[in-house]
């Protein structure tokens, strides 16, 4: 958050993307608005399993439930 809110400062108008995992995003929504306003274009959501067993398979620290995704209104 610091870094956004020094570009915030300083005023620099970008565009910007990133790479990011979903439950990453969903435990930083606030991080993610914030640059939103800054000139977040796009980002890009790392899903490697659909379901429990290839979560645990690929040893992933989330559950199909708890990784769910929704738009907020």
């Amino acid at each position: 958050m610091a870094i956004a809110e020094a570009i915030a400062r300083s005023g620099i108008k970008k565009q910007y993307y990133l790479e990011t995992r979903g439950d990453v995003l969903l435990r930083n929504k606030e991080v993610f608005r914030f640059w939103k306003k800054l000139g977040l274009e796009y980002m890009f959501l790392g899903i490697e399993a659909i379901d429990e067993e290839g979560l645990q398979k690929f040893r992933k620290r989330v559950t199909r439930r708890r990784g769910r995704l929704r738009r907020d209104p």
